[in-house]
């Protein structure tokens, strides 16, 4: 809403005075501050470096700037613009320009009397607006490109040579490019326009003028500095040409200029220049002294682009280190992990090689020398027979070791319905003990309570569960210890046989050892 307050408040004061007649000055400012005097810049802007206002106060004096053979119809024009540029949606620029011409002498037709010396005091000029869009940024296609499109206004006083009667139209292309001097910040900067205009067909001194095309060329050393020495160095030459235009003496005004700028601050610049005209066409002066003050983003901004391009690769560079050394370190991590992996593969293999020949090492070895390996002999230090199982004859045994269980060849004998085991079962459990003493590698064992099928599940997973209880507490007066133990009760779940038959619900009603874990198997 500002930004719209300003351009209204240009446009309507300029606007407060008509004029008429034809425009014959040659000369009109850059609209943006980015330029070189008279030549556009073509640097897009970006809204992170910029600031939403430029400002700029011109002030220029030509000598003979619109001549004729034998004489001169201007002899001099001293004038003055104002500009201001709005940056709005990026990269979209207004520019809103203000002239303004302070003194002027000479000779025209146009005059009330022809051919009548005339001299007149200030006045305003045609308002122009131009809007601007960036199109190409260095950074990304190596070159800059803008278009802009300005309208004049016909604001101007009576009697000026700075208008036309009716609206002008002028299209432009701006190009750029700077080169950068090593790390310095110091940098050329190359600069080119080409437009076109539309005006009205318009008589001067009986010769006609009208619309044409033209161009523009600058070139600037571009150093930063703060101090006296110039922060810039620059020059430029343009000129145009009215196809329909009849003076004698060419159609096609050209000047040159050169001057410096000097920066106070990162905002704040103050140019002089000053150039001839390269011919005698009307609009070329024969001398032209240009001087301004400037005040935005991009007054003196030439060297912040440099230090922006060199913080734009250093960022990028950190950034590319940045993911060069996450990548490392996640190449780094990975490969830990790999290693990790497979030392662990290694490892694990190794100790399940190292367990395999233990097993069979232990399976092989026969501590007695009774044939028997101690894996299968339920008394692996005394030698025995094959039919009593590795123990002496005179110890018949009750257990069988089977791999992974303990097979008892008689039956743990309880009181009817209760958990109470009868004497006549110690010493069955007796020489369970003893083979687990026997063999550590057996691991732990599953002490199984079983029963029959009659009465309640609850109350037979109860008993059963208390049976197995009870097995695994004389064994653990027996020395076994209690974390090679556990008691589970199944209840009738897994008969062996048919319940229907009483010689079935006793097969049924069982006590069972089996082994959990075994190093001799495992």
């Amino acid at each position: 809403m500002t930004k719209t307050l300003i351009v209204c408040c240009l446009l309507g004061a300029a606007t407060s005075v008509l004029g008429a007649e034809a425009n014959v000055s040659n000369f009109k400012p850059a609209s943006g501050a980015d330029g070189i005097v008279a030549t556009e810049g073509a640097r897009p802007w970006e809204s992170n470096s910029v600031k939403p206002l430029d400002l700029k106060l011109l002030f220029d004096y030509g000598r003979n700037p619109v001549t004729r053979p034998g004489g001169a119809l201007v002899e001099y024009r001293a004038g003055m613009w104002l500009s201001a540029e709005l940056h709005l949606i990026e990269p979209l620029t207004v520019a809103v320009q203000v002239p303004f011409t302070l003194q002027e002498r000479g000779i025209l037709a146009m005059q009330p009397a022809a051919n009548q010396g005339f001299s007149t005091g200030g006045g305003i000029g045609d308002v122009r607006v131009t809007p601007r869009i960036g199109i190409l940024r260095q950074e990304r296609a190596w070159l800059d490109l803008a278009f802009q499109a300005s309208l004049d206004l016909p604001t101007s006083s009576d009697n000026l040579l700075t208008t036309w009667d009716e609206p002008s139209v002028e299209g432009l292309f701006a190009l750029g490019h700077r080169f950068y001097v090593g790390e310095s910040d110091a940098a050329l900067l190359v600069l080119g326009n080409v437009f076109g205009f539309t005006a009205p067909d318009r008589t001067i001194d009986g010769k006609q003028i009208g619309a044409g095309y033209g161009g523009r060329f600058g070139t600037a050393l571009e150093t930063g500095r703060t101090d006296l020495v110039p922060a810039r160095i620059f020059g430029e030459i343009e000129a145009k040409t009215m196809p329909r235009s009849t003076f004698d003496d060419g159609y096609t005004p050209a000047e040159w200029r050169g001057g410096a700028t000097w920066c106070f601050g990162p905002g704040v610049s103050f140019d002089v220049a000053a150039g001839t005209g390269i011919n005698h066409a009307p609009g070329a002066p024969d001398w032209r002294v240009v001087s301004g003050l400037a005040y935005g983003s991009n007054s003196c901004g030439f060297a912040q682009d440099k230090r922006l391009l060199r913080e734009r690769a250093a960022e990028a560079a950190r950034a590319e280190k940045n993911a060069a050394d996450e990548a490392a370190r996640l190449a780094a991590l990975r490969a830990a992990e790999e290693k990790a992996a497979a030392d662990k593969a290694a490892a694990d293999k190794a100790a399940a090689d190292k367990a395999a020949a233990e097993r069979l090492a232990l399976q092989a070895r026969d501590s007695d020398g009774d044939g028997i390996p101690d894996a299968e002999d339920n008394c692996p230090n005394v030698a025995g027979t094959v039919e009593n199982h590795g123990c002496p004859a005179e110890q018949k045994q009750q257990v069988v070791i089977t791999g992974t269980t303990l097979e008892i060849l008689d039956r743990v004998h309880f009181a009817t319905g209760k958990a109470k085991i009868e004497k006549r079962s110690f010493g069955l459990l007796d020489q369970v003990a003893s083979v687990l003493n026997s063999h550590p590698e057996m691991g732990k064992v599953e002490v199984q309570g079983h029963t029959d099928d009659r009465g309640k599940v609850t109350t037979n997973m109860t008993l059963s569960q208390a049976r197995a209880d009870a097995v695994t507490r004389y064994l653990v007066g027996k020395g076994i210890a209690p974390d090679r133990l556990r008691a589970k009760g199944y209840g009738p779940h897994q008969p062996v046989d048919k319940n229907e038959t009483p010689a079935g619900r006793e097969a049924n009603r069982r006590v069972q050892f089996k082994v959990l874990g075994s190093t001799v198997n495992d």
